[in-house]
């Protein structure tokens, strides 16, 4: 908890570039210790940051590289801004919402994750799920709400599906931006279980492993 002593009224703004890499979760609380004062987080990193417990963060930046807040951090802020070739993955959360969505980057949610953004959203990012792989998002589920938005707002996506969903679309209906299919193109089946019988599987043993033949 914050102590009473070192209470702050006001905004206060933290940095942190070049993240170092942990094993273990690294907690970032902006508990300011006084109900009128709340913080602003900015974050540049070298690769994927999985390991963040977000906490009491009132406006989170991504300046550079891959943030992705574990499944124990907030899920409100007031702002998300995430900066052109940066990404922020929420794949671990399955719903967030924020005050203002701005920037140029990347968004990534879970694949029946969901994000709402009451105020502004005026930018142009990408959109993926989780699993994206080269440039391509990961599978979407159809007709899915991924985002939604103000009635008056005119932020746009960028959406390039996978290679198993050519033709999908990510699309503004009303307030909502939905995962759309292509006509008459069938749902992807999900795989939830997946068993081997022990019978029916192949073994090659080999007692005198085959020398390798040398060239004529």
């Amino acid at each position: 908890e914050a102590n009473p002593k070192y209470a702050v009224s006001g905004t206060v703004t933290m940095n942190f570039d070049r993240l170092p890499l942990r094993s273990s979760p690294m907690l970032i609380d902006g508990n300011t210790g006084n109900s009128s004062g709340k913080t602003n987080l900015s974050i540049s990193v070298s690769n994927l940051t999985s390991n963040l417990e977000l906490k009491n963060i009132s406006g989170l930046t991504v300046e550079e590289g891959i943030i992705q807040p574990n499944e124990n951090s907030d899920n409100d802020f007031e702002t998300i801004t995430i900066k052109s070739g940066s990404e922020l993955d929420l794949s671990k959360i399955p719903s967030v919402t924020t005050g203002t969505l701005s920037g140029a980057g990347t968004l990534t949610l879970k694949r029946d994750g969901l994000m709402n953004v009451t105020t502004t959203f005026e930018d142009k990012l990408t959109f993926q799920t989780e699993g994206a792989w080269s440039g391509a998002s990961g599978i979407v589920n159809a007709d899915h709400t991924y985002v939604t938005v103000p009635a008056n707002s005119n932020g746009t996506f960028d959406f390039d599906p996978h290679q198993a969903q050519t033709g999908w679309t990510f699309e503004k209906d009303g307030t909502s931006w939905k995962s759309k299919k292509p006509a008459g193109s069938a749902d992807l089946p999900i795989v939830t279980a997946l068993s081997i019988d022990p019978t029916d599987a192949q073994q090659t043993i080999y007692e005198n492993p085959p020398k390798s033949e040398s060239p004529p």
